[in-house]
């Protein structure tokens, strides 16, 4: 194996490493929160590294995810709303 062998075989390993980092530290918990915090199409979720060296995740629902949300929720509220 030549020198350029090596190089792209240690590269895909890095790359690798970093991938499976992502999404056991950072994807799947962020799945787990827009699941668990009802966020749909137009919300939003930060992830930053604190400090210590631990990620953070802010979560921020649209006003539409937010009411959809509610009405999956509160089904018989929502339906007693509408008028018409």
């Amino acid at each position: 194996m030549n020198i350029i062998g090596v190089t792209y075989a240690i590269a895909a390993a890095v790359t690798w490493g970093l991938v499976y980092a992502i999404d056991q530290k950072i994807l799947t918990k962020v799945a787990s929160l827009m699941v668990s915090r009802g966020v749909l199409s137009g919300g939003t979720v930060t992830v930053d590294i604190s400090s210590k060296g631990e990620f953070t995740f802010d979560v921020k629902k649209s006003a539409r995810a937010t009411k959809a949300h509610r009405a999956k929720a509160y089904p018989k509220e929502a339906a007693s709303s509408k008028v018409g």
